[in-house]
């Protein structure tokens, strides 16, 4: 009874951890890295950050980061210490929270889709091109923060 237990125990905290996602920190293999956000090796602990993922850049890696394939994340947090630039080459979709806190964002032409807070006034600059904001998060807000946004949609249809 008691190696039963332990093994639903054990299930249950992996069941959690995936759940509730994992802090993913940009460190662009500790500099060595080809600064694609697809590559799981520029990422601690390795690995792309997924749809429960938070995604982290700050003063551990202040190298450049692409975009360079759709992604989706639950957060994404542009910190204080980061001051290179994340490209986009491709949409990015966050369904909780945004903070550009420092560095760059370059948007391109493509889908910026934040579901939660997008919060751009604490610092950092974006770069919106031709770029499309979608704001789709119920109960959110939207800090601007002095910032200039060529296309954005409000999305919210309530329930």
């Amino acid at each position: 009874m008691r190696r039963i237990l332990v093994g639903v125990c054990a299930v249950i905290v992996c069941f959690a951890a995936s759940v509730n996602g994992t802090d993913k920190t940009w460190d662009n293999n500790e500099g060595n890295g080809d600064g694609n956000w697809s590559t799981g090796t520029n990422w601690n602990p390795e690995g792309v950050p997924g749809s429960s993922d938070n995604a982290i850049f700050d003063g551990t890696s202040t190298d450049p980061c692409t975009v360079d394939s759709a992604a989706t994340v639950a957060s994404l947090s542009i910190n204080s210490g980061y001051t290179d630039t994340i490209t986009m080459s491709a949409n990015l979709t966050i369904t909780g929270a945004f903070t550009l806190g420092d560095g760059t964002l370059s948007a391109g032409s493509y889908t910026l889709d934040i579901g939660g807070d997008a919060d751009f006034s604490a610092g950092g600059t974006f770069t919106c091109g031709t770029s499309t904001l979608e704001l789709t998060g119920a109960n959110s807000t939207f800090t601007a923060g002095g910032k200039t946004f060529y296309n954005i949609e409000i999305m919210y249809s309530p329930p």
